[in-house]
């Protein structure tokens, strides 16, 4: 297979890279404007050719992977549209979805296409840190559009077992709910945490602030970025993730309020609860590995 990946950062060069380790008979084609990295890339053996321009790229390839921004997903499409051989199959990995299905839906009718999201990555989206492991046991959403088969449904639940992780079939705009929940809250609580504490106007308050607020706002930091595009993208999931938990903020609100502090237990053991049954298993392993460091008289960073 002849596969495309236009967009080298931690997402795409990692995508590459696992699928030229899962089969030595794929033939990984990359794009980056950034000639240095698709160069480095190319010495690592992350990709096996660079392609000198977006519609060389494209041209001839089985698949597709656009691993860049949302809105640059969004304007390459129709882009690409013209390059495409008969039976190409397009695939994204970008963070919203409904919107990017909406705009496949729109690829002539001899492409096929399908949206992804792989739900993985790190604090940092540098290619400095891909890996053809980054995939090894995480969910891949995959969301159908209008050119997708189930011959193309089964390449592409075929590819994603290849580099390890697990396919997930949805709907794109159920996708973007959940999704805003789980993943796009945690980069706007910090913002309205950190509002809330500056509409006091208080320079006293500001004094008084340590650990847990550095900690609790911590992402507040960062540049929007990526997350602008996001946002953008999504703005039906946000809107009601955010009433949601907005609900339940002032539903602690009013139980502490009139004292009731057996429902903040009561929710603070169910929030536990759910919290050890997704990620006490490897709590505990990190736990006993620094354990064993400290024993050792060795302090890891």
């Amino acid at each position: 297979m002849r596969i495309c990946v236009i967009g080298l950062g931690l997402i795409g060069a990692s995508f590459a890279g696992a699928l030229a380790q899962a089969d030595e008979a794929h033939h990984i084609i990359g794009y980056d404007a950034r000639a240095d990295v698709t160069q480095a890339m190319r010495r690592d053996g992350f990709i096996h050719q660079i392609a000198p321009n977006i519609a060389e790229a494209v041209l001839d390839a089985d698949l597709v992977i656009l691993a860049i921004y949302i809105q640059g997903i969004l304007d390459m499409l129709p882009q690409i549209a013209p390059h495409l051989k008969q039976g190409a199959l397009v695939m994204d990995v970008g963070s919203t979805k409904a919107q990017i299905v909406e705009a496949m839906n729109t690829l002539p009718s001899h492409v096929q296409a399908v949206g992804g999201h792989p739900m993985t990555g790190r604090m940092t989206q540098q290619v400095e840190h891909a890996s053809a492991a980054l995939f090894k046991g995480c969910t891949f959403v995959l969301t159908p559009t209008e050119h997708t088969s189930q011959a193309t449904q089964a390449t592409i639940t075929q590819l994603v077992e290849q580099i390890g992780a697990r396919p997930l079939w949805m709907d794109a705009h159920i996708h973007d709910h959940y999704v805003a929940m789980i993943s796009h809250l945690s980069r706007l609580l910090p913002i309205a945490v950190m509002a809330a504490v500056q509409a006091q106007d208080s320079d006293l308050l500001w004094q008084l602030a340590a650990g847990s607020f550095r900690e609790t706002t911590r992402l507040g930091n960062q540049p929007l970025g990526f997350w602008r595009d996001v946002f953008a993208t999504n703005t039906t999931g946000i809107p009601a993730s955010l009433r949601d938990v907005a609900q339940q903020l002032e539903r602690l609100a009013q139980a502490i309020e009139n004292s009731d502090l057996a429902l903040v237990e009561t929710l603070s053991e169910e929030a536990a609860s759910h919290w050890q049954r997704l990620y006490g298993d490897q709590d505990r392993e990190q736990t006993g590995n620094h354990d064993k460091d400290v024993k050792n008289g060795e302090r890891k960073p």
